[in-house]
């Protein structure tokens, strides 16, 4: 089962059968003012795609000049400002500070920088999020922004987004997930590539983009 299908079926014994699959976030007034702020100090008024590459589990980071090289690519392509979002943790904020190095140009990190409902509030607001498995990755679907989805230790067919526009890179496959299975092995997060990334996340940029506000 599903993650979200197991937890509601736990609701079940105390009568409750009626609990919508769908997830959905109503974000405080505050939240989207601190958003609003963080966006207006780094520069940002247009749209925008956020990369999450940190996780509280280092087995799920992908390479760090990976993500430079996509950062790039991101740039180059659509012309869009770009941001990082993450935790205070010591090990990913050494990932992302070589993420940085990496990446030519002014990158906007707001890592460390937000609360859980501020993060939410700056998801909600990005055109595209680029993550690894995470809570980032759980946010953007209880809001509906499309986001490209990196796994490898952990299995998507427990995990993954099931209501924002997601798709799923797991392994050495050259295009996203279609097909999910509850037996998978783990497999290393080095196996996806930098052209499935951004192949995906082609797909996505292409489709009508939501307004920026």
């Amino acid at each position: 089962m599903h993650t979200l299908d197991y937890n509601l079926g736990l609701l079940a014994p105390l009568g409750i059968d009626d609990a919508p699959p769908r997830l959905h976030l109503e974000l405080p007034p505050a939240a989207d003012e601190g958003a609003r702020q963080l966006l207006q100090l780094c520069k940002i008024d247009k749209q925008f795609v956020i990369f999450h590459p940190g996780s509280a589990r280092a087995e799920k980071f992908w390479e760090a000049a990976r993500w430079a090289e996509i950062i790039e690519r991101t740039r180059r392509k659509w012309g869009v400002e770009v941001a990082i979002t993450g935790g205070t943790g010591k090990v990913e904020q050494k990932n992302i500070r070589a993420i940085k190095r990496k990446a030519g140009g002014e990158i906007a990190d707001l890592s460390g920088k937000t609360d859980l409902l501020t993060l939410a509030a700056l998801i909600k607001r990005a055109r595209l999020l680029v993550t690894v498995d995470s809570a980032a990755m759980h946010l953007a679907a209880a809001q509906g922004t499309p986001q490209v989805a990196l796994f490898g230790p952990t299995n998507p067919f427990h995990w993954r987004p099931r209501e924002s526009p997601a798709l799923i890179l797991l392994g050495e496959s050259p295009v996203p997930l279609s097909e999910f299975s509850p037996k998978r092995e783990r497999l290393p997060m080095g196996q996806i590539s930098t052209d499935a990334v951004f192949n995906a996340m082609d797909s996505l940029l292409s489709a009508p983009a939501a307004q920026f506000s």
